[in-house]
């Protein structure tokens, strides 16, 4: 395994993500300022039954009207981790409000605004910054609220990329659609070899989308692992597997018994987790260096597990924004990271 590859096309500062663990310079952080409930679809239904209950209930309403509480306590949960960031040392940037005709993209599909977990709809691979087709639309808009910065970064640096994967076939199905869909968490970069998780139940990646990246990625000398799961705890393969430094990856094993772990982790440790740890969003942390790890609060086992491998547990009560069915890094969009950490 390479950190980077030889020869790979220099990056000038301020873009680029070449593995899970260097230090962590400049990110996006979801909000829950805008929220407006979509029409409950089948497809947040692995987001849990409460979730698909509110939509139910009060599709179309803001969530400050419907649910003033749990917008409150999202508000914290989302400030919480920006401050963690920014007492790292880390660029913060919050997603703005989305326009009219923003809001009107993929309507059809699924209404609604949700920019608690703005990961997804977009990832930055290496020198490469990739819009991706995630299966639900009301993601999947979001990344017009960041294109800005990354049109910005990508014209600054004649090195950099800017791709959109293939556009998803129009459909009122979206678990059964035909794709190709590609969503952001299910991507873990471990230098020139990539994982890409494939949802064989329907509610995130497809196999069409993570050849895509496979294909494309290969004329960087980036190898692309597929990696197929089902009956998953929460949504994408990073609520299972999270890798804090290079060469360590905090697991949920029982996701991969069928199809056996992913070739470039046979020489990793683990630190194993419970379905309940999973839940918590135990494995979807966020390095800010090899030797620091942001995780929820309420993960401590996982926390002492860290520190006994050498890593530092730095935790954050981010309770509220999880319960929407994602964790730390669905609600971090990482616009660049140092190549060491």
């Amino acid at each position: 395994m390479t950190t980077i590859r030889d020869g790979y096309p220099p990056i000038a500062d301020g873009f680029g993500v070449y593995n899970e663990w260097g230090r962590l310079r400049e990110v996006f952080v979801g909000s829950i300022d805008h929220t407006r409930l979509p029409e409950y679809d089948p497809a947040i239904d692995v987001s849990g039954p409460e979730v698909t209950q509110l939509l139910k209930d009060h599709a179309g309403e803001l969530l400050a009207d419907a649910w003033p509480e749990k917008f409150e306590q999202g508000q914290r949960g989302l400030q919480n981790l920006v401050d963690a960031y920014e007492a790292a040392g880390v660029t913060v940037h919050r997603l703005r409000a989305p326009n009219d005709d923003e809001q009107a993209h993929l309507a059809y599909q699924m209404g609604g605004v949700f920019q608690v977990f703005p990961a997804d709809p977009t990832w930055t691979i290496g020198r490469h910054y990739v819009e991706m087709q995630c299966r639900q639309p009301i993601i999947r808009r979001n990344r017009f609220q960041m294109r800005d910065l990354f049109r910005d970064r990508v014209e600054q640096n004649p090195d950099a990329r800017w791709v959109a994967s293939p556009v998803a076939a129009p459909t009122h199905d979206i678990v059964h659609g035909p794709g190709p869909y590609l969503d952001g968490g299910d991507v873990l970069i471990l230098g020139d070899q990539v994982l890409v998780g494939v949802d064989l139940d329907g509610f995130s990646t497809d196999q069409a989308g993570a050849e895509w990246l496979a294909r494309y990625l290969a004329d960087d000398g980036m190898s692309v692992t597929i990696v197929p799961f089902r009956d998953a705890i929460k949504i994408h393969l990073l609520a299972h597997l999270g890798v804090p430094r290079e060469g360590l990856a905090i697991i949920y094993k029982p996701l991969f018994e069928e199809f056996g772990i992913p070739e470039p982790l046979r020489d990793y440790e683990f630190i194993e987790i419970t379905e309940e740890e999973a839940a918590q969003g135990a494995a979807c942390i966020v390095a800010l260096d090899s030797k620091r790890t942001l995780l929820p609060a309420e993960c401590g086992r996982v926390a002492d597990e860290l520190s006994a491998k050498g890593v530092e547990p730095v935790t954050v009560e981010f309770g509220e924004p999880a319960w929407w069915g994602g964790a730390i890094r669905c609600a971090t969009n990482i616009v660049w990271r140092d190549v060491d950490g």
